[in-house]
């Protein structure tokens, strides 16, 4: 079991000041005992605007990665859970959920929501010879 905590930090100065600041915690767990790995993410963030958003890369789907763009007032987690019992396949599911405070949209163009909360869900089938 790994346990890790981490705080970001922006400034950006143009024709207003903006801020902003980010604090995660990550708990990575696999067991020797079962096939089974588990690695999760809880994370606060409060930032001025877009401007001061931060960026944050995230554990995701085996030959991927996530850089999501965090800004706005909230809180972000996601879960990730590796089964690799059956031989040559491995079958990943990935959680994750974005809570804003303070709007009632997020997104645009075809990434577009209304409402503050944005959950999205995945699955992923490796098949290896």
């Amino acid at each position: 079991m790994r346990w890790q905590c981490r705080a970001e930090f922006s400034d950006y100065r143009a024709t207003a000041n903006s801020k902003g600041s980010m604090l995660y915690t990550d708990l990575h767990w696999r067991p020797e005992t079962i096939p089974i790995s588990l690695n999760t993410r809880f994370c606060i963030f409060s930032t001025s605007d877009f401007d001061s958003r931060i960026y944050a890369f995230e554990n995701s789907f085996s030959g991927s990665f996530a850089l999501t763009g965090i800004y706005g007032k909230g809180r972000r987690y996601y879960v990730n859970l590796k089964y690799t019992g059956i031989k040559d396949i491995s079958i990943e599911c990935r959680l994750s959920q974005t809570y804003t405070s303070n709007s009632s949209s997020s997104g645009s163009g075809n990434d577009f929501i209304m409402g503050n909360k944005r959950t999205e869900i995945g699955l992923q089938i490796n098949y290896q010879k």
